[in-house]
């Protein structure tokens, strides 16, 4: 499943803050390499664009989860 990864991480952070102080606004950021983002991460940053008029078009992209990376270039041997 794609973003399975990151979903996975998501949730062994919030295991893992658990007992954080309520002071605090924790949210679990789970991204994978290359890859998608964790429904918490998307949800973040869906929040966080809504009072903006403009959003660069990375982040744009990034949120309609049509971010495509550059494919891994092969290193020289040493």
């Amino acid at each position: 499943m794609v973003g399975a990864a990151a979903t996975r991480a998501e949730q062994v952070k919030r295991r893992k803050y658990e007992n954080l102080h309520s002071n605090f606004f924790f949210v679990p950021f789970g991204v994978e390499t290359l890859g998608p983002w964790g429904p918490e991460a998307r949800a973040l940053f869906k929040e966080l664009s809504k009072g903006l008029s403009s959003l660069p078009v990375i982040l744009e992209r990034a949120l309609a989860n049509e971010l495509v990376w550059p494919s891994k270039v092969a290193m020289p041997a040493s």
